[in-house]
C-alpha cells in the first residue's frame, strides 16, 4: 500500500477516532472545548480531503471507476454538513463509513484492474 494511502487511511481513522472521544472528552472536560474549535475540526477535515481525493484520484485513472470518489465526496459533504449545522454525532458516523468504504471500494477495484491487467 502505498504512503498516501496509509495517510489518507490514518488521518480518516484520527478523524473517526476524534469524533466519537470528542463528546465524551467535553462532557467530562469543559475546558477542552475552548481549545478544539471548529476551526480545527474543519482545518482536520480539509486536509484529509485534499489527500484522498489525490489518492482516489490517480487510482480511478488505473481502474477507470469513479464510484469511489463519489462516495468519498459525497462522505465529505455529509461531514461538512454536520459542521456547519453542529449535528455532527450522527452525520460523522454516516460520513466516516462512507469513507472508509470509498477506500476499501477503491483498494478492491485497483487489485482487480491489476489482477486482470498481469493476465
Amino acid at each position: 500500500m502505498r504512503i498516501l494511502e496509509k495517510l489518507g487511511i490514518s488521518l480518516s481513522m484520527a478523524c473517526a477516532v476524534h469524533c466519537m472521544a470528542m463528546p465524551v472528552a467535553l462532557a467530562f472536560l469543559p475546558s477542552l472545548g475552548n481549545w478544539v474549535t471548529e476551526d480545527i475540526e474543519l482545518i482536520i477535515t480539509l486536509s484529509s480531503l485534499f489527500i484522498a481525493v489525490f489518492v482516489l484520484g490517480k487510482d480511478v485513472r488505473l481502474h477507470k471507476n469513479p464510484l469511489p470518489i463519489l462516495i468519498l465526496l459525497t462522505s465529505f459533504a455529509i461531514i461538512l454538513l454536520g459542521l456547519t449545522t453542529h449535528k455532527t454525532v450522527l452525520l460523522d458516523i454516516l460520513g466516516i463509513v462512507g469513507i472508509l468504504s470509498a477506500y476499501i471500494l477503491n483498494w478492491y477495484k485497483l487489485r482487480k484492474a491489476k489482477s486482470c491487467a498481469c493476465a
